[in-house]
């Protein structure tokens, strides 16, 4: 398959953070384009970052539908950007990432759907402090199928060193009639290629007509555990098969244990695709976007035991807002949420709090844009002091790719 070679100019600048919550307006820097021809990225993502150790060279990891590939750019200085380079053997559907220092290196974790349907591609990739370059090995996790078609990838690794998978998974039932559950495979070692062993985080309650989205999204902070929170149509209630549910879970290595599961939103029409973040308390937080709600909200879900079975909601911002993203400032405890999101016309705005207390407030940052971002996408965590995004410009037969951060 051949790869497109562009180069690109992005323009990025360290963020300049004030001491105010989030009633002050904060500064920021982009959106820069980053890639115009037919790039397109996932909703529930972790898509772009800045190496903390080495060159301190920026991220942005896109999908091609010109090429039917994944593909990312990276830059030393924002300003001239590589040439499109790609993990190959990915093709199709979601992705997402995350990134781990070692110790003596950068090692970042890539997963997406492959080339079969539904299958589901596993990438490990290093990068050495000398070099920008990321180095790849890796294979094949679940081959997938026709159908049982796996959605929503994401992937992490927990502290205790070893990567996890996770995904809404399709199953068939009977001509016509599917089950939805989301599940996880967690790796044997921190490989490119590991074993992986396949388990139901959340099962699904009943059968439904077959669906063509699903969305998890995952994060570890802490020994084998991790959290995941999903948007899949589970069945819960019939007429409205979607629901939002999270569940922490533990993977050593060797075999999988599951907590309890608990539904935050059930009996919506739709997906309603989660972001998520652990804080410092290794407490689970996961706003979702409510367009078509009476009255229409985006709501921040936190738990207030680690393993989310008690549960606060708050109302992060009102009216139809169409896609949000959640990252959080881990650089002191226990953080601070920062979650970016759209109006469905122009702009991109931004919201704050500390993780343990309800400080959104009313008056929102804005990055002034004159697009409609289809997509936004954020880094797991603030690297040299900024939170990194993307966002996605439609129509979407002809997307295109920006970077910004916060």
């Amino acid at each position: 398959m051949a790869f497109v070679h562009r180069f690109v100019l992005v323009l990025v600048s360290a963020c300049v953070f004030l001491p105010a919550l989030s009633d002050t307006v904060l500064a920021s820097r982009g959106p820069f384009l980053v890639d115009n021809e037919a790039a397109m990225m996932k909703a529930s993502s972790r898509l772009a970052f800045q190496n903390p150790r080495g060159l301190h060279g920026f991220y942005d990891f896109y999908w091609s539908g010109g090429d039917l590939a994944w593909f990312y750019k990276d830059s030393q200085d924002g300003l001239t950007w590589s040439l499109a380079k790609g993990p190959s053997g990915i093709g199709f559907g979601s992705g997402s990432l995350w990134i781990t220092d070692t110790g003596a290196q950068l090692v970042v974790y890539f997963v997406a759907t492959g080339f079969a349907p539904g299958s589901v591609e596993f990438k490990r990739g290093t990068i050495a402090d000398n070099t920008r370059e990321i180095t790849w090995s890796g294979g094949e996790v679940d081959p997938g199928g026709s159908n049982a078609r796996n959605f929503g990838l994401n992937v992490v690794r927990t502290a205790n060193g070893l990567p996890v998978i996770t995904a809404v998974g399709e199953t068939l039932v009977s001509p016509s009639v599917y089950r939805y559950e989301v599940r996880a495979w967690g790796a044997s070692a921190d490989l490119g290629t590991p074993t992986w062993t396949r388990q139901t985080l959340i099962a699904s309650a009943a059968s439904v007509a077959q669906q063509n989205d699903g969305y998890t999204s995952a994060y570890a902070v802490s020994g084998d555990y991790v959290f995941v929170a999903a948007s899949a149509a589970r069945g819960v209630v019939g007429s409205a098969p979607w629901d939002v549910s999270w569940v922490r879970a533990s993977w050593n290595g060797a075999s999988w244990s599951v907590g309890t599961a608990s539904v935050l939103k059930p009996g919506e029409s739709g997906p309603r695709p989660p972001s998520l973040v652990l804080d410092g308390f290794a407490l689970p937080h996961a706003v979702v976007a409510y367009p078509t709600a009476q009255p229409p909200a985006l709501k921040e879900y936190r738990g207030n035991n680690v393993d989310g079975t008690v549960v606060t909601t708050w109302t992060v911002a009102s009216n139809a807002i169409t896609v949000a993203t959640l990252s959080i400032d881990a650089s002191t405890s226990p953080g601070t949420l920062k979650v970016m999101y759209h109006y469905g016309a122009t702009n991109i705005n931004w919201k704050q709090t500390p993780a343990n207390a309800n400080a959104w407030g009313t008056q929102e940052n804005t990055i002034a844009w004159s697009k409609n971002a289809t997509d936004l996408c954020s880094s797991q965590r603030e690297f040299l002091a900024a939170i990194h995004g993307c966002a996605e410009e439609g129509p979407v037969n002809a997307p295109a790719v920006y970077y910004f951060s916060i």
